[in-house]
């Protein structure tokens, strides 16, 4: 397996797996996947576009995107010292391999590099692999937003944790 960062020529393979992940796990994102399945591919290039305050990590198992985050640092002056973990996903069958460690290390080493202070990231409350995998990493629950989600007629709330670096 292989982890690199994306960029726009990875657009299509990322939004591929990016629709997949909304269908399969809609509680994990803020986005849905009848809003961004109807969005044009510059979308997406857009969005692992390489800039100095976005890097999208994607996780590479025989050539194919298994898995992917975006690590996003605040652009602001008196902000730049946080940066926040965005859209973690790893495909069903490549769970419990290390993916989601691996990508999770190659983010806080990136933003170890950029000299953020803080990481933080959000999670469904009820995504107890996630929250720890988090936990193993360092990070910790500062905050809990109830009804953070809204899925048809049911709320999930989210945790709110924070890695010092």
């Amino acid at each position: 397996m292989t982890i690199r960062r994306l960029g726009p020529a990875d657009a299509s393979e990322f939004r591929s797996l990016r629709l997949f992940s909304l269908k399969e796990s809609p509680k994990a994102f803020g986005s849905s996947y009848p809003e961004q399945s109807r969005q044009p591919l510059a979308f997406f290039e857009k969005r692992v576009e390489m800039t100095r305050c976005n890097w999208v990590f994607g996780c590479f198992d025989e050539g194919r995107l298994v898995g992917n985050l975006r690590l996003f640092r605040e652009e602001l002056m008196k902000e730049r010292h946080k940066a926040t973990i965005y859209g973690m996903y790893v495909a069903p069958r490549q769970r419990r391999q290390g993916v989601g460690r691996r990508l999770l290390e190659r983010a806080i080493k990136q933003a170890r590099r950029l000299k953020v202070r803080q990481l933080r990231l959000a999670v469904t409350t009820e995504n107890r692999a996630a929250i720890a995998l988090y936990q193993k990493a360092g990070f910790v629950e500062y905050g809990v937003e109830k009804n953070a989600l809204r899925i048809g007629n049911r709320f999930y709330s989210e945790t709110w944790m924070a890695l010092e670096l």
